[in-house]
C-alpha cells in the first residue's frame, strides 16, 4: 500500500519511463504550444511596443488659446491694418504665464511652453505675415507643434542663446526670394535669416519664427500706450501630452480651467488611441486561444493514456491503493509532462527569436532593433504550462479514481 507522496512520485516517474512514446507525445503538445505561444507573444510584444512608439505620438500635441470674441474692448493690440494676436486663424487674447504653469502641472502633460502668434503688417511688401515666437529651451512641445531641427532644409535651427536671428518657412522664403544668410527687416528691426524650415502640418504654423524674447521685444513697440502684458505677451500655450490615450482627458481638464480656454488639435489621436487598445486586446486573445488549445490537446492525450492503463489502475485499486493516491499519481505524471514540455518550449522560443530575422517577420524598418524574450514571459509560460498540466490531469485522474476496480479490469 502506498504510504507517502515519495512513493507516488516514484511510481509516476516509473510509469513515464515505461510509456516513453506516450510521454513524449504529451510533452510535444506542450513544447509546440508553449514554444508557439512564447514566440508569438514576444513578436507581438515587440510589434506592439514599436507601433505604440509611433501611434503613441500620433496627434499628441495641440495648442491652447483664448479666442477674442469681440475685437473692441479685449486685450488685443490692434491697429488700422488689422494687426494683432491670432491663433488657429482667429483673433486671440494674451495669456498670463500662470496658464502655462497650470497646464504644465496637469497629469498627462509631457511638456508645455509659451508661444507668440502675431499677425503683422509688412508695410514694404504691403502684405500680412504671421510671426511665431517660441522658446528653444522647450524642444518637446515646440518640436511637436511648431517646428524642429530636422525640419531645416537650409541653414541651422534656433538655439537657446540665439537673438537677432530668425527662421523662415520655406513657402514664405520662396515667395520673398530670401535664403539663409540674408537680412530681413521686421517691425523696423533687422534680423539675420539663420535657416529655412519646411515642417509638416503643425497646429502653430507661422511665416517667420524667432526666439520668444525677440518677439516680445518687437510687440512692446506695437501695443497701445499703457498696455501691460504682465510678462511675456504669449497668447498660445504649446502642449505635448505623454500619449494619445491620455490626450482626451487632458483636453477636458484644460477646458474646465477658468477663463474659457480653446483647443486646436488634430483628431488623429482618437483612432491612434483605439488602435493601441486593439493591439493589447489581440495580444491577450491570442494568448488565451493558444493556451486553451494546449490544454485541450493535453487533456485528450492524457485521457487516452489513462484509458490504456485502466487494467493497471484497476489492479492497483484492488491491492489497496486509495483513490487519493491514484489521483496524485496521474496528476504528477501530467505535471511532469507539462513542466518539462513548457521548459523545452521556452528553449525553442528563445532559439526562434534569436535566429529568425526580425525584418522577415515584422518589417525591414525595424531591422537593427534588439528583440528578446522578456523574463515575465518565461514565468508566464511556466505558470500556464503548469496550470495546463493540472487541468489536463485532474479530470482524467478523478474520472478513473472513482471507478470500481472490477469495472476497470472487466473492460480490458
Amino acid at each position: 500500500m502506498v504510504r507517502n507522496i515519495r512513493e507516488i512520485w516514484e511510481c509516476a516517474l516509473r510509469e513515464l519511463r515505461r510509456r516513453q512514446t506516450r510521454s513524449l507525445v504529451n510533452m510535444s503538445g506542450y513544447i509546440i504550444a508553449i514554444g508557439v505561444l512564447l514566440t508569438m507573444l514576444t513578436f507581438l510584444d515587440f510589434s506592439k511596443k514599436a507601433s505604440d512608439s509611433v501611434l503613441g505620438g500620433v496627434g499628441t500635441h495641440f495648442i491652447v488659446y483664448r479666442a477674442a470674441v469681440e475685437m473692441e474692448g479685449c486685450c488685443l493690440p490692434e491697429d488700422e491694418f488689422g494687426e494683432g494676436f491670432f491663433a488657429a486663424g482667429v483673433p486671440s487674447q494674451p495669456l498670463p504665464y500662470s496658464v502655462v504653469e497650470e497646464i504644465s502641472s496637469l497629469e498627462g502633460v509631457a511638456d508645455a511652453s509659451p508661444y507668440i502668434s502675431y499677425r503683422a503688417y509688412d508695410a514694404g511688401g504691403e502684405a500680412f505675415f504671421l510671426m511665431g515666437g517660441f522658446d528653444p529651451a522647450s524642444p518637446v512641445s515646440v518640436g511637436a507643434t511648431v517646428c524642429r531641427s530636422r525640419d531645416v532644409v537650409k541653414g541651422k535651427f534656433l538655439e537657446e542663446s540665439d537673438r537677432g536671428v530668425v527662421l523662415l518657412h520655406e513657402n514664405y522664403a520662396v515667395v520673398n526670394r530670401l535664403t539663409s544668410g540674408d537680412k530681413i527687416v521686421i517691425m523696423g528691426r533687422e534680423f539675420a535669416v539663420k535657416g529655412i524650415v519646411s515642417p509638416v502640418v503643425r497646429p502653430a504654423r507661422a511665416d517667420i519664427y524667432m526666439h520668444i524674447e525677440d518677439a516680445a521685444g518687437l510687440l512692446k513697440t506695437r501695443v497701445p500706450t499703457g498696455f501691460s502684458f504682465g510678462g511675456w505677451p504669449n497668447n498660445v500655450v504649446l502642449v505635448e501630452v505623454s500619449g494619445s490615450t491620455v490626450q482626451g482627458k487632458t483636453i477636458s481638464r484644460i477646458r474646465d480651467m477658468e477663463g474659457g480656454l480653446d483647443i486646436y488639435t488634430f483628431g488623429c489621436y482618437i483612432p491612434a488611441g483605439k488602435a493601441m487598445g486593439v493591439n493589447q486586446q489581440t495580444l491577450w486573445f491570442l494568448t488565451l486561444l493558444i493556451l486553451a488549445a494546449a490544454v485541450l490537446f493535453s487533456m485528450k492525450t492524457q485521457f487516452a493514456s489513462v484509458a490504456e492503463r485502466r487494467r493497471d489502475i484497476g489492479i492497483l485499486k484492488a491491492v489497496g491503493w486509495p483513490d487519493k493516491a491514484i489521483t496524485w499519481q496521474i496528476l504528477l505524471e501530467s505535471l511532469v509532462q507539462a513542466v518539462g514540455g513548457g521548459l523545452l518550449g521556452c528553449m525553442a522560443a528563445m532559439a526562434a527569436v534569436h535566429f529568425v530575422p526580425l525584418s522577415a517577420v515584422i518589417g525591414p524598418e525595424w531591422e537593427g532593433m534588439e528583440m528578446h524574450v522578456p523574463r515575465a514571459f518565461f514565468f508566464l509560460a511556466i505558470v500556464l504550462s503548469t496550470m495546463g498540466g493540472i487541468l489536463a490531469g485532474i479530470i482524467p485522474a478523478l474520472h478513473m479514481a472513482r471507478k470500481h476496480p472490477a469495472e476497470s479490469i472487466r473492460h480490458i
